[in-house]
């Protein structure tokens, strides 16, 4: 069973042509329905077997790029080998009564520049940049807010 998704209105929704139940009165016969079912099997392991060597690509790149901060020759594949990031404790941005911890921790990855660090070569005029800042608050959910 292969499904496809569809984004409409920010909401992803499933579609197949082959869900749902077997109809008796289609003139499908055993042999398409076992033939697609191959298809879609076929499609599915190879779907899984790039995933994972992608994934598998991906961890190494991060182990020896972001960890080790090397020079490694897999470091030069894109136009800078990772992206600048600076981790700090900052203020509780919540009220003391929730707080688990004095302090959040919080990541900036400063201006991203589509340009120096992506490399996707436009105009000046033409270029993106954005800012992502991460904030981790733990709160005392169970405590506060459980019925439990």
């Amino acid at each position: 069973m292969v499904s496809k998704s569809i984004l409409v209105d920010d909401l992803v929704r499933v579609k197949s042509d082959f869900c749902g139940w077997i109809s008796s009165e289609g003139d499908a016969s055993l042999e398409d329905i076992t033939s697609q079912y191959e298809k879609d099997m076929e499609f599915l392991l190879a779907s899984y077997t790039h995933a994972r060597r992608t994934s598998k690509e991906a961890l190494e790149y991060a182990r020896q790029c972001y960890e080790n901060s090397s020079n490694a020759r897999a470091c030069g594949s894109y136009a800078v080998p990772f992206i600048p990031s600076v981790s700090s404790t900052v203020a509780y941005p919540f009220s003391p009564k929730i707080c688990a911890l004095p302090t959040s921790f919080q990541v900036d990855n400063g201006v991203v520049d589509s340009n120096i660090h992506l490399g996707i070569n436009l105009q000046p005029k033409s270029r993106v940049g954005f800012r992502k800042i991460f904030t981790y608050s733990p709160i005392l959910a169970e405590e506060n807010y459980s019925s439990d």
